[in-house]
């Protein structure tokens, strides 16, 4: 193994708070009513696609307008954003002795914003972000990463705590550690088939540490 993709929400840092309460406030400007479980249910995809499955709604210009009220709102409340147990350990780690990439279904300003207010934006060597691309469970925000890494998806471990990407990773034959930090539990995690999970990121280091030792 040779490179480390790693998820953002909920899996390294805890932004649920965060993205909840800008979604709620831009829903509003548009007098939208708030659906919470839904919402969060789908956690994992692309902001816009979200809001375009709970709400059945097609109006591309109405979902712009949607999603600048999102981005507008979200550095509201940065200061909810807090590190996920193990993540700045799993991240230095991984920086020391594999390339790293972040990939996240979050908008890029919202991204740029967490990376910058945790300073954690050092620890990898590229960043993907949803915008202009498909939503999970396409695998070409991995492919990307993939690419810019130089890396074969085969050589690298993706690591992430919803079952979009898992599906997304296996479809170009990569691994999976399912991390049980989000909405998704261990059994949902292993239903969806992810190679291997774990109830934090202390655990998933272990598993890289195991790797490395094998490789």
């Amino acid at each position: 193994m040779k490179g480390i993709i790693f998820d953002m929400d909920d899996t390294l840092v805890n932004s649920a708070s965060a993205h909840m309460a800008s979604i709620r406030d831009a829903l509003k400007e548009f007098n939208i009513p708030m659906k919470w479980e839904e919402i969060r249910s789908r956690f994992g995809r692309k902001f816009k696609d979200i809001i375009r499955d709970v709400y059945n709604i097609n109006d591309e210009n109405l979902l712009e307008k949607i999603e600048k009220a999102k981005k507008r709102n979200f550095k509201k409340y940065i200061k909810l954003v807090k590190l996920m147990p193990g993540a700045r350990e799993i991240m230095a780690y991984s920086k020391k002795y594999f390339k790293t990439a972040l990939v996240s279904m979050s908008l890029r300003e919202d991204v740029e914003a967490i990376l910058e207010y945790l300073k954690i934006k050092v620890y990898f060597d590229v960043i993907v972000s949803s915008d202009s691309l498909p939503s999970r469970p396409s695998p070409i925000s991995l492919m990307i990463a993939c690419r810019k890494l130089k890396l074969k998806p085969c050589e690298c471990i993706s690591i992430g705590d919803s079952v979009y990407g898992i599906e997304s990773a296996h479809k170009i034959k990569m691994n999976f550690i399912g991390v049980s930090t989000g909405i998704f539990d261990e059994t949902d995690l292993k239903r969806a088939g992810a190679d291997f999970v774990v109830r934090d990121l202390f655990e998933a280091l272990e598993i890289i540490k195991e790797i490395k030792e094998l490789s």
